[in-house]
């Protein structure tokens, strides 16, 4: 991940604030494993719900999302939000969690990921970096939409190109879609 991307990341966690993961409250849907794996060792969970009419998306453990009751050992990929929205300044549309096997501040895998309109089926993340996005599961109290994730070392290698500031969502011919406000 380019360091200016992990910077609007981590900037739009600190400006969102009371909009981000506390655990399970009123008008919460029960949280769907959207994806999970294992990159450079370590075990990661991606988790999406509805809480008080807003999207929320966060990494966690085999048991749920991080947030609550719920603690990550010291060496997980952590980080999320809720209300992907436009409304605050240093808010983006995305999210970035990062991990460590030391337990410490020294990442080696991050995950970017977030959601997306019904009609964009891919998402540029670099110059030579093009993902498949994925459906929200019907019937389980997400929002009609798609959404994505990138995982990769924390430090992408150089075959990726250049990362994108900004991804850029796009549809089957490959023409740019707007983010959606979720």
């Amino acid at each position: 991940m380019s360091v200016r991307l992990r910077a609007v990341a981590l900037a739009a966690t600190a400006v969102l604030g009371s909009s981000l993961i506390s655990g399970c409250g009123a008008g919460q849907t029960t949280p769907v494993l959207l994806r999970s794996g294992t990159t450079l060792g370590l075990a990661w969970y991606l988790w999406a719900w509805e809480q008080k009419g807003s999207l929320c998306m966060s990494t966690g453990t085999a048991a749920g999302p991080d947030g609550g009751d719920i603690t990550p050992p010291p060496n997980a990929v952590e980080g999320g939000q809720c209300e992907y929205t436009d409304k605050y300044p240093a808010a983006t549309y995305y999210m970035s969690a990062e991990g460590g096997t030391d337990g410490k501040d020294d990442f080696t895998v991050s995950l970017v990921f977030g959601p997306l309109p019904s009609d964009a089926t891919h998402i540029k993340v670099a110059t030579h970096l093009t993902l498949t996005t994925q459906p929200f599961p019907s019937g389980k109290g997400l929002p009609t939409g798609r959404y994505w994730v990138w995982v990769d070392t924390y430090v992408p290698p150089a075959s990726v190109g250049t990362v994108l500031d900004v991804p850029q969502p796009l549809d089957n011919q490959g023409k740019p879609v707007a983010f959606q406000i979720f």
